[in-house]
């Protein structure tokens, strides 16, 4: 089945894909199985974002074979820039590092 991600970043050779979901969505178990393989692969990341019924909170799921993966959770929008601050805190220490 086809997919697609819904945004990219990358940092001195490490990838992060982005997919956000509207509330009560799904993530297709395709998709599920491509984000995690992707994941498997060292400097990649994948991030999915779930709308709830609250606008300030998402739920997230993470998938990385570079530090810990993420079961659904519910976090603050905050909480979501500190993990990207984070994640990309470490991508650039990680300079020369592919």
């Amino acid at each position: 089945m086809p997919t697609d991600v819904d945004g990219m970043v990358e940092v001195n050779h490490h990838f992060l894909f982005i997919e956000q979901k509207g509330r009560l969505a799904h993530l297709p178990e395709p998709q599920r199985q491509a984000y995690k393989r992707l994941a498997e692969e060292r400097n990649k990341t994948v991030l999915w974002l779930r709308e709830t019924e609250h606008d300030d909170r998402f739920e997230v799921l993470i998938f990385s074979a570079d530090g810990p993966s993420l079961g659904f959770d519910t976090w603050s929008i905050p909480a979501i820039k500190n993990w990207l601050t984070d994640w990309s805190a470490h991508a650039e220490l990680a300079r020369g590092v592919a």
